[in-house]
């Protein structure tokens, strides 16, 4: 879940004769794990008890499993507790998982499409009631106090997670290049700007919410169909459009894994060697090539759509949360000569100064 702890764990392996092995976890300049905080000790604990059970779901030949965490931001950083709520939404998209999380804090709602969130409150004669959509809001609101927010000054909608790890790595990528943008990271850290997705039938939700706000808002969709062909999007563009001061724009290529690099792929997944273009599906070739240079002898073609499905999210994941990573702006200027990505940042920072 968080690549930059995984990085400073170091196993440590101790041999003596009353015990076989013993092996111990040290982070960074080696400190060892039972030493750190709470927050990193309980994260390290979650990956753990993550790995467990897709361990066991192998062994076991059982292709769905539920995870079931209470209160996951419990003795978190802010940043650590975003990138954890992200980190459950990517797993609830992998075919054959639920993942159910109960909190206490309604600010992490903002990273969770509005259909999946549930509140649960207390009738007469203890009884349990379970509410959802419209409804929710009001009730966190009412229950747990919650202060409008007057530091938002831009929301930015989008299809999904994975949309969202995008434009924040690409930001943080053109910045420590020299490149004149927004720090995305920093200033969702600080409460300015609010991704949220809007993917399914999130957008009529949050649109009617955010209205009265007044605030700017920004929204990217993919546009899946090669031109002239309208894209199926376009009608929720237009719409978006004819609001003031809100702004909807369309990738120009399919969806926003065309903007990265063939080479930056290679340095992630180094058996993986696949060129493409601007109307190819990047997360299904990733997928098929990944599946092609294991060692399995089954054809792709004759791996059930299910499986390929899940091949495809996992690949989906990868490619914006680390594929990314290994981006520079020679490789986008050579994907996206048009300069798509940067009119988009570019937009954001024009209704942050508005």
């Amino acid at each position: 879940m968080d690549p930059s702890l995984a990085k400073e764990l170091k196993p440590q392996f101790r041999s003596n004769w009353d015990n076989v092995f013993k092996i111990s976890l040290t982070g960074d300049e080696d400190i060892p794990v039972n030493k750190r905080g709470s927050g990193i000790r309980r994260l390290i604990l979650l990956n753990f008890f993550r790995a467990k059970a897709e361990q066991a779901a192998r062994d076991k030949g059982v292709s769905n499993l539920i995870y079931v965490i209470e209160e996951p931001e419990t003795n978190q950083h802010p940043n650590n507790q975003k990138m954890l709520m992200r980190a459950v939404s990517q797993l609830s998209e992998t075919p054959g998982c639920q993942v159910i999380v109960s909190t206490h804090t309604p600010v992490l709602a903002r990273l969770i499409p509005a259909d999946y969130l549930r509140y649960i409150s207390i009738e007469e004669h203890g009884k349990r009631k379970v509410h959802q959509g419209d409804s929710v809001y009001p009730l966190v609101t009412k229950s747990l106090g919650v202060l409008p927010d007057h530091d938002v000054k831009v929301f930015v909608g989008v299809e999904g997670g994975n949309d969202i790890n995008f434009l924040i790595e690409m930001s943080k990528m053109l910045l420590a290049n020299g490149i004149d943008i927004l720090n995305l990271e920093q200033l969702e850290q600080e409460g300015k700007i609010i991704f949220f997705p809007v993917g399914g039938s999130n957008l009529a939700l949050w649109t009617s919410r955010l209205v009265s706000l007044n605030r700017p808002e920004f929204y990217l969709f993919d546009r899946e169909d090669e031109h002239p062909t309208p894209s199926r999007n376009q009608k929720i563009v237009d719409d978006i459009n004819k609001r003031e001061n809100c702004k909807a724009v369309l990738t120009n290529k399919k969806e926003i894994e065309n903007y990265l690099h063939p080479l930056a792929i290679k340095s992630v997944i180094e058996k993986v060697e696949i060129s493409f273009g601007d109307y190819d599906d990047v997360p299904l070739l990733v997928a098929k090539a990944v599946h092609e240079a294991s060692e399995s002898d089954k054809p792709w073609d004759t791996v059930l759509e299910k499986k390929k499905e899940d091949k495809m999210r996992r690949a989906k994941i990868r490619l914006n949360s680390e594929v990314i990573r290994f981006m520079n702006p020679d490789m986008l200027a050579e994907r996206d000569s048009s300069g798509d990505v940067l009119s988009w940042l570019n937009q954001i920072r024009e209704f942050m100064n508005s």
